[in-house]
């Protein structure tokens, strides 16, 4: 990976996409609760990480994603 474009939004009022919706989007995308634990992960942000999204789901976003 050669660079990253970082998004931030607080949807703590809006209902989560369902994992069908976010993996039609071709960018890796997921999403995190406050604890910075992993909540959603789509199938480009698999292939981008190499970690399936069983496994991605409920951990610390840092340990997912490592410089």
């Amino acid at each position: 990976m050669s660079g990253a474009v970082v998004v931030l939004s607080d949807v703590t009022d809006e209902a989560g996409a369902s994992p069908y919706q976010l993996d039609s989007i071709a960018d890796g995308v997921f999403t995190v609760n406050r604890q910075w634990r992993i909540t959603s992960f789509n199938r480009a942000a698999e292939e981008i990480t190499g970690w399936k999204r069983e496994d991605a789901l409920g951990r610390p976003c840092r340990e997912v994603f490592r410089s």
